[in-house]
């Protein structure tokens, strides 16, 4: 993991509002949604069956699952949204 973060606004299906995360930019999608899944489930949102998924909030289609973050064209305080497929 690098030393570098990348702070990522991020809307989780369920929730009421965007939350801040600091994210290591060589993590996959599957491991963001997973850290965000930690924060938001059992404590904002209730948890559910499916497989997150990980889009820019602009975008109709999420990011493949194990493409990294420094492979998209992420900027700092990037709003996404995480959802269930």
């Amino acid at each position: 993991m690098s030393g570098h973060k990348l702070h990522i606004a991020y809307n989780f299906e369920g929730g009421y509002e965007y939350k801040m995360l600091a994210a290591d930019p060589e993590i996959t999608m599957d491991e963001f949604a997973q850290l965000c899944a930690d924060t938001m489930v059992g404590v904002e949102v209730r948890p559910r069956e499916g497989t997150l998924r990980v889009r820019k909030q602009e975008d109709k289609e999420p990011h493949p699952r194990d493409m990294k973050i420094s492979e998209t064209d992420w900027i700092d305080a990037e709003p996404v949204v995480v959802y269930y497929e």
